[in-house]
Order: structure tokens, then sequence, then C-alpha cells
């Protein structure tokens, strides 16, 4: 039998998972059950999001990388996913901004992950009015941006999650969809230097197929984790996500793929990690029904910490229950996982190794379903972590030595007022089945966050609730009639 551990919160909080992932049962009453408890849930999300839409002129920090004498943190600023910029923000190794800059291709502009690469940064995200594109660009060490090239599919919302650096070039994992059906597909994708398509690899196994973190292993290949779901009126779980990890050679074989069922809720697997014993994984089981509480309140979610070893099979697995919601976000080498939580005091950023707590500092950090993250890096002497705070005001950068102790921190804002400066860009011609370069070019700006207007980005966030909700319906109309 599988390890189950639980982690203790500081001053002595036990937190546990009391749910068996492995007893699900879709016949008679436990379907009639299931499906009452999924519609709960969902119900439950509705609440959440309406409760905890994002603000007008929002500052999301989504990424982290190093750089040649500090950081890159990479994000998105203005109303998200309506009308608003990418940016990247380079500070040095104390924290200090050394210059910031804002890019806006179309209505919607994000940079959802930074990797550093030889000559500059590779920088992934998405752009778009209605429908979005996948958008990877890449740029120099000043931020000016050398080439870009988009990924996308007519009428489908595509986006670039993650970078791995490769020498000579990088992976990129792309997950692609339509609006006209549910499928969504993961392109990993090699690009050299100069953005030239080297290979790509679909996976389409499942109706939804999203990577959310790939990083190189110690034997030249790939590791992989995201998740996974099915849309079809014959499959008994709809809506129900399940964590996706996989290892691929250096050319895009597959070796090994995992589906891991771990609760009758949605998961989510948001990073990964290579130990020499296999592979360690986190992220969270969102939408919780009671089978996820220990102390008879409801939760929205918990983080999960999943060890793996190299054949790929789980060997021990970690909840963490802090607060109404909690999630893991970043895991390094040595097992050391940072993550988020809320409860009735606030907001916190919390740091394991092992069993052991070794941080939890309250911020005012914006936390939102899928959104509010928190991303670490491994330093010389200790971990930078980066999340959003200020109410969603500012991006928040922490640096603690080895034993969890918080040494700095700073807080980055993003003025109004600053010159603009438009830098030349580079275009990378059309590559094949669906990828692109339509629309204008990146503008490129010193940061300049506008004041935007709130309502029409909540007035899209209920839309989307209440067609939730009439889909709910419909799945237990369905249900209970087959």
């Amino acid at each position: 039998m599988r390890p189950r551990g639980t982690l203790a919160l500081q001053g002595g909080e036990e937190v546990r998972a009391n749910f068996d992932p492995y007893s699900v049962a879709w016949t008679g009453e436990a379907k009639l059950h299931s499906i009452i408890s999924l519609v709960i849930s969902l119900l439950a999300g509705i609440a959440l999001i309406a409760s905890l839409s994002v603000p007008a002129s929002a500052v999301i920090a989504f990424s982290v990388a190093p750089s040649e004498d500090g950081f890159i943190i990479a994000g998105s600023v203005g109303e998200y996913l309506v009308n608003s910029k990418a940016f990247l923000l380079k500070i040095d190794s104390e924290g200090r901004e050394i210059w910031n800059r804002t890019y806006a291709r179309d209505c919607a502009s994000a940079f959802w992950t930074v990797s550093r690469v030889y000559g500059g940064y590779a920088v992934g995200g998405l752009s778009g009015c209605d429908e979005t594109d996948a958008w990877i660009a890449k740029v120099d060490e000043e931020g000016r941006i050398l080439w870009e090239k988009v990924y996308g599919k007519k009428e489908g919302n595509d986006s670039v999650l993650a970078f791995a650096p490769d020498y000579g070039g990088f992976f990129a994992a792309i997950t692609t969809s339509c609006d006209r059906c549910f499928q969504k597909d993961t392109l990993i994708v090699r690009l050299d230097n100069d953005g030239n398509e080297v290979w790509r690899r679909v996976f389409n196994s499942m109706s939804y197929n999203s990577i959310k973190m790939i990083k190189r292993t110690g034997d030249g290949g790939l590791v992989a984790v995201g998740t996974v779901s099915r849309f079809d009126n014959s499959y008994p779980e709809v809506l129900k996500c399940d964590v996706w990890i996989m290892k691929l050679n250096a050319a895009g074989g597959v070796v090994w793929n995992r589906f891991l069922n771990l609760s009758p809720n949605l998961e989510w697997a948001w990073d990964v990690a290579e130990s020499p014993e296999g592979y360690t994984v986190v992220g969270a089981v969102w939408g919780c029904k009671e089978s996820c509480t220990t102390d008879g309140q409801r939760k929205s979610s918990i983080a999960f910490i999943l060890k793996l070893n190299r054949n790929g099979d789980l060997v021990a697995e970690n909840y963490v229950e802090w607060g109404h919601a909690c999630s893991a976000w970043s895991v390094l080498g040595d097992g050391t996982v940072a993550g988020l939580f809320a409860n009735e005091t606030g907001k916190y950023v919390w740091i394991v190794r092992g069993n052991e707590t070794i941080s939890v500092l309250q911020k005012d950090l914006l936390i939102l379903p899928n959104i509010g993250i928190v991303r670490m890096l491994e330093t010389r002497d200790g971990y930078l972590l980066v999340s959003t705070a200020c109410d969603g005001k500012c991006v928040w950068a922490g640096k603690f030595d080895l034993a969890g102790k918080l040494v700095w921190e700073r807080t980055y804002g993003f003025p109004e007022d600053r010159e603009r400066e438009d830098f030349e860009v580079r275009e990378v011609g059309s590559a094949e089945d669906g990828s692109n370069t339509a629309g204008s070019p990146a503008e490129v700006a010193d940061s300049a966050l506008g004041a935007g207007n709130n309502s029409f980005g909540n007035s899209k966030i209920l839309f989307y609730a209440l067609l939730l909700l009439i889909f709910a319906i419909l799945i237990v109309v369905f249900s209970l009639r087959h």
C-alpha cells in the first residue's frame, strides 16, 4: 500500500485528506450521490468565482526565471484576458528593480512563462480578442523583442503554458482548442534559437489535454505534468479532471504516460521536479466535497504532493488542507514545495520540505481559481518566491534562507507615467498545421498600467458562471434519465 502522509501547520494543527481516491463507484445510489455532489461542487465553484473576481487593472505574476545578474518575472497587467498587456520585470539578486516592460499585441496579452535561453529569454503566453492565440517570443537582455510567432486554431483559445530550455533552443508546451467544442490538445514543440520549429508532437488522448509544466531531465529527455479529462455522454465522470504525468525522450517520443485519479473532483498538476529516486509532482484538487474535509468544513481546494519512481509508478502521496483553499504551485529537486492558502484570518504563502513546514508567511496575496499562484526558484543560499500581492495591484518577491527565514521582500507596481519606447519586431514565418503569425506585431513599452474598467470583466465572469450552472442542471437531467 502506498504511504499516505499528513502535514502539520506550524502550531501543531494536523491536516489530512480523508478520502479514498480509488473507491468511486458509478452505479445505482453511488452514481446519484456523485451527481448531486458534483452539482454542489459546481455551485460552490460558481460562488467562489463570483466572489473572487479579478480586480480591474490587476497585476498577476505567472512565472520567474534566473537572469545573468538576478531574476526576471513575467505576467499580465490590466483587465485579465479582456484588456491586458504582458509584462517582464527584471530585478537583481537583492530584489532591486533593473527594468520593466509591457507588451501589447491584441486586446488581451499575457506572458504565462519565461525561461533563460541563449542570447536572452523565451517568453510565452497568449494574445487575442474574442479568441486567443498561443504567443511565443524571444527578447534580449534589455527586454527588446528579437522575434515572435503565434500558434492558433480558427475560433480557438490557445496558450503557451511552459518552456524547457535546451542547447540551441527550447521546448514549448502549447494548449490548443476551439470555442465550438470541448477539445483541447497539447503540442510539445522544439524550437531553435531563431524561432524555427525543429519538430512537434501532438497529444490528444482525451477531450481535454493540457500540459501545465515541462522540465528537462538528467537523461536528456523531458517530464511534463498537467491535467486531462473526457467530455463524453458515455463517460460518467463529466467535468472530472485527472492528473497527467508524461515522460518523453529527447526526440519527443513517449517513454511512459500516467493518468492518476486521485479523487472524484477536479485535479490539476502545476509543477514537477526530478530527484535521484524519481519525480515529485504538486498541484491541487478543486471543487472538493464533504469527502475531502477533516473538520466538517467544506474546502474549495486542497494541495497534493505526489512521489513517483523512475518508471512513473505512484509510490507516496501527501495532502495539505490548510484553510478554505490551499494549492501547491512549485517544487524543487530536493523536495521543497511552495504554495498558498487562505482562511478566516488572511492569506498565506507556505514552504514545506519533506514532512517539515519551514515557513508560513501572511501576505495580502491575490488568490483565485487557477490564477493566484506562487512560483519558487532555488538560489545559492535559499529560495526566491514570487506572487501577486497588494490585492492584485503589485508583484511580490520574497527571498528566504534555507531554514525558511525571510531575508528580504519587495513589491513592484506599474505606474502610468513612464515614457513609451517602441522596439523593432522581427516575425518568424508561418508554421504548418494551424500555427501562424497573424495579427499585429507586439508593441513594447516601458511599463504603463492603464486604469481600466472592470464592469465588462465581472459581467463576463458571471456569464460563464451562469453557463456552468445550466450545464450542471443538464448533466443531472441526462444522467437520471440514463
